[in-house]
C-alpha cells in the first residue's frame, strides 16, 4: 500500500481564495559509513541541520563510500520512545522520515545508530540533528 499526503494551503486576495500546494522540506540524506566488521563508524554529516517540513533518510556505505546493501542496522532517537528505523536489507537505507509537529525546535538530538550484525560488538554511532524551526 502506498500512501501520499498532500499538503494544501489557502493563498487570498481581494479576487478570492485559492487551494494550492504547501512549500514542502527539503529531502536530507545521511550516509551511514560500516567498517569490515559490519560496525557503523561515521555519519556524514555528523550533525544535520533541518526544520520541521524535512525528511531525511539514512543509507549505509562502506569504507570506499560504495553504497552497501546488505547492512542490518537500527536507528533509535532519545529522548523520545517508541519502534527504532529499521534499515531495508535490500537497499541498505531507510524510508524517509519527516519531524513530528510540536517537537521543540531550536534543540539538537541525538540519535544512535546500531549495527545488529556488528562482529565486534563496539558501541552505537551517536551523531546529531538540529531542528532550527
Amino acid at each position: 500500500m502506498v500512501r501520499i499526503i498532500l499538503t494544501l494551503a489557502c493563498v487570498c486576495s481581494l479576487t478570492g481564495c485559492i487551494i494550492a500546494p504547501a512549500v514542502m522540506g527539503t529531502d536530507h540524506s545521511v550516509k551511514i559509513l560500516f567498517d569490515a566488521d559490519n560496525c557503523p563508524t561515521a555519519a556524514d554529516p555528523a550533525m544535520l541541520d533541518t526544520v520541521l517540513a524535512d525528511s531525511v533518510q539514512w543509507q549505509s556505505y562502506d569504507s570506499t563510500g560504495t553504497t552497501v546493501t546488505q547492512e542490518d542496522y537500527e536507528i533509535f532517537f532519545d529522548p523520545f520512545q517508541g519502534q527504532p528505523i529499521k534499515s531495508n536489507a535490500q537497499t541498505g537505507r531507510t524510508q524517509r522520515r519527516n519531524f513530528a509537529n510540536g517537537i521543540p525546535d531550536r534543540v539538537t538530538y541525538k540519535y544512535s545508530v546500531v549495527g545488529n550484525d556488528c562482529a565486534t560488538g563496539a558501541a552505537p554511532l551517536d551523531p546529531h540533528i538540529r531542528i532550527l524551526n
